[in-house]
């Protein structure tokens, strides 16, 4: 529901924190001592989570093993991807969503134009 900004349920939401956690805990090297005053969410998929961090292991061992690409590839290929989208996108929407965040946020964002900075 973050990607497509959508509106869930209190439990769908719970249920997502859940597997987000999930998600998170596999993704760390940190190993997390459990006990039964840990919270629900970690207790729940606790067997798993070794499981879990070997898949994740094994996916960035996967990648370090690629081979490399050039700057030139990968710029060619995102030519080649923006191409084939460019009648799937609506630049004016996304100008407009652009600029409600900004108005919305006008106060928290400041421009120093001379030395190009952005907060």
């Amino acid at each position: 529901h973050f990607i497509f900004d959508v509106h869930v349920s209190e439990v769908v939401d719970a249920s997502l924190s859940v597997i987000a956690q999930t998600f998170m805990d596999a993704c760390t090297k940190t190993e997390h001592k459990l006990s039964r005053d840990s919270p629900s969410n970690k207790l729940l998929y606790a067997k798993e989570i070794s499981t879990y961090k070997r898949m994740v292991d094994e996916y960035y061992k996967g990648i370090r093993q690629m081979v490399s690409v050039s700057d030139q590839e990968m710029n060619t290929h995102l030519a080649e991807v923006s191409r084939e989208h460019t009648d799937k996108l609506n630049t004016q929407v996304a100008l407009h969503q652009l600029y409600r965040y900004a108005s919305k946020y006008y106060d928290g964002v400041s421009i120093d134009r001379d030395r190009q900075i952005y907060r």
